[in-house]
């Protein structure tokens, strides 16, 4: 029978692993779609009625529909300006898009949970 600081020292040990080897998996998978994708560009837009023109550096005009609460948004009409890839045709208002946030908030989530369980460990460690 394990007393409880043992029992705790083994969950904080199974914690730390699981904790840096997802934190590990996530920032590896998000680093391999920032190496596809390509880098972000900035390119001047324009907004007219309901959909969203931008010029390319290629000087492609682009356009796509904005929805409903991309048009609540109070939007700088004079320097409106966007971010796309060159390999895509979407584009967003900031430098990340949904699924590189969620990826990152995931790593460092989890990140966390491994380095709360090394001091949960440590602390227990000199525990008597």
């Amino acid at each position: 029978m394990t007393s409880g600081p043992e029992t705790i020292g083994l969950l904080a040990e199974v914690f730390t692993i699981v904790g840096f080897s997802c934190a590990a998996l996530c920032f590896v998978i998000l680093c391999c779609m920032l190496l596809v994708r390509g880098p972000w560009q900035a390119a001047p837009a324009a907004i007219s009625g309901d959909s969203l023109n931008w010029l390319t550096p290629a000087g492609d005009v682009r356009s796509r529909p904005l929805t409903d609460t991309e048009l609540a948004l109070a939007h700088d009409h004079d320097s409106l300006e966007v971010f796309h890839r060159r390999r895509s045709s979407h584009c967003h208002f900031t430098r990340s898009s949904p699924d590189e946030k969620l990826l990152r908030t995931l790593g460092i989530v989890f990140a966390g949970i491994g380095a709360l369980a090394v001091v949960a460990s440590v602390v227990v460690l000199f525990v008597p």
